[in-house]
């Protein structure tokens, strides 16, 4: 049994197998550090020393993982040849998908950083049941990509959760599909959720507990494993 929370935009949504996303749209980049908005701040002559400066803090305290083929997330020639991420995004680093990478590894994905995935896909391999968090401060960001969490393996039901804790979630002109649960356990107003021209599939349940949801040009399907639930707390 299934359940369309939106049915009147579902058929106009973009294909649930991963196929051509008839909602493609241009993903502009989010820059999280516009020296531009800075620049009236810093003397000129010290414009030099600040952007060496800077290179230096960032090289010191973040990692920026591009990927440059298809293949496995643990495998460095899916980065260039350079050491993969682990399976927690650290609070200062960047994780950039651009090709079709396998998350294969034995623990669930937390995320403190920025996962970014644009024209491309994150996908865990059947019977593997992870998870993914997006901790506190965390990024999850997709466009024109598709996101799976696997809900079935033949006839058998699997497992694995989307969850938002206080992080940011945004999807654009995407599909989206967890095993069990969208779920939402933000404190009060402390996340967010924004989906827009995307369709989502939810093996069980939707919830929100505090994080501040926006969807629009929104398709869901929940309860594909027979049964499910929406949950909002209003905050």
């Amino acid at each position: 049994m299934k359940k369309n929370l939106f049915p009147m935009i579902e058929s106009g949504g973009p294909p649930v197998n991963g196929g051509d996303n008839v909602f493609q749209t241009s993903c502009l980049v989010q820059e999280k550090f516009s020296l531009a908005s800075h620049r009236r701040l810093i003397p000129k002559d010290g414009l030099l020393l600040f952007l060496l400066l800077l290179g230096l803090i960032q090289g010191a305290f973040a990692t920026v993982y591009t990927s440059t083929q298809p293949g496995n997330w643990s495998s460095s020639a899916t980065w260039g040849g350079n050491t993969p991420p682990g399976s927690s995004i650290g609070a200062n680093d960047v994780v950039n998908i651009r090709h079709a990478v396998v998350y294969n590894l034995g623990s669930d994905l937390e995320i403190y950083g920025l996962l970014d995935i644009r024209s491309g896909s994150f996908t865990v391999p059947l019977g593997n049941n992870r998870s993914v968090f997006i901790k506190s401060g965390g990024e999850f960001f997709m466009c024109n990509a598709f996101f799976s969490l696997p809900i079935f393996q033949g006839n058998s039901n699997l497992s694995g959760n989307f969850s938002n804790e206080n992080g940011t979630v945004t999807i654009i002109s995407s599909t989206f599909e967890v095993a069990q649960n969208w779920e939402d356990k933000s404190s009060s107003g402390g996340g967010t959720r924004t989906v827009t021209n995307s369709c989502l599939r939810v093996g069980e349940n939707f919830s929100n507990k505090g994080a501040n949801d926006t969807y629009e040009g929104m398709c869901m399907e929940y309860g594909l494993h027979g049964s499910g639930n929406v949950t909002i707390q209003w905050v």
